[in-house]
């Protein structure tokens, strides 16, 4: 998991390209009871398409990284509010890159809905980004994410 984020932000598309390659056939290959989903839920195709998803973003294709996003989040389980935290964090990023500020808000809105109840740090991190991208839109949603998040920052 690390190596493939490193190597999209060291701009090796081809070496990501590969490994992300080599990690869903592992995944295929990983047989995943539901008992198991909590223990092995990291093994699973849609975690890799979410790391695709992360490395897409980072290699400068935030259009590509943002239609994976929204397949990877309709087909995610109930229970993994972490990581759909994280994911839609992210998924606002790719919209804030190409200009749909809007749809940026409403992820962004929604990922720090998710990051407050569960306390992750790890999906403020991006939304920091996101709103420092929608500070200088002046519409409703933008204003009501900046909103939230100056307050989110700011409690206790």
């Amino acid at each position: 998991r690390r190596r493939r984020g490193r190597l999209a932000h060291a701009g090796d598309e081809s070496g990501c390209r590969e490994k992300l390659q080599q990690a869903y056939r592992l995944a295929v290959k990983t047989p995943v009871s539901i008992d198991d989903l909590n223990l092995t839920g990291h093994c699973t195709l849609g975690y890799v398409a979410a790391h695709e998803a992360y490395c897409r973003l980072v290699l400068g294709d935030p259009a590509g990284a943002a239609a994976q996003y929204e397949h990877v989040l309709a087909t995610l389980p109930t229970n993994s509010a972490l990581d759909e935290g994280l994911w839609r964090a992210h998924l606002a990023q790719a919209y804030a890159a190409t200009g749909q500020l809007e749809q940026a808000a409403g992820h962004a809105s929604h990922a720090l809905a998710v990051a407050r109840v569960t306390a992750s740090t790890r999906t403020m991190r991006p939304l920091n980004d996101v709103a420092v991208t929608l500070r200088r839109s002046k519409t409703d949603a933008t204003a009501g994410f900046l909103a939230t998040y100056r307050a989110a920052v700011h409690a206790p």
